[in-house]
């Protein structure tokens, strides 16, 4: 009952809305997209490690994110969401934390990140 499946959608802003945490514990994901759009929602996230999951080399456990040593270890999951649920003050600064980091690798910042280094690399020749 406290779960929903709910399909493709043209809009995932409701979803997100509507959600208290994101688990991602995934065995492969290059960068896991869904990820920083959760954050970018406001919502603290439980997600693989580096080894299974490309975004948390740059996610600090505890920080910004739960961070799970590895995907498959459903107490340490239950856990970690239990923690983020439990815990208002963690949860809100799990999702403060998260806005900060989802809007400094959004779309426009990495466009401007590519932009600096083209410049930089013209201006050496």
């Amino acid at each position: 009952q406290q779960v929903h499946f709910v399909g493709p959608l043209a809009d995932v802003s409701p979803v997100y809305c509507a959600a208290n945490v994101l688990a991602h514990p995934t065995l492969e994901d290059t960068f896991a997209m869904v990820v920083i759009e959760a954050m970018a929602h406001g919502l603290p996230v439980v997600v693989s490690s580096r080894e299974y999951c490309g975004i948390s080399a740059l996610l600090t456990h505890g920080e910004n994110a739960v961070v799970l040593d590895h995907p498959q270890d459903a107490p340490a999951l239950a856990a970690a969401l239990q923690g983020v649920l439990a815990d208002t003050h963690k949860s809100d600064a799990l999702s403060a934390a998260g806005k900060v980091f989802a809007s400094q690798h959004s779309w426009s910042a990495a466009a401007l990140a590519y932009e600096a280094l083209y410049v930089r690399l013209l201006n050496k020749e």
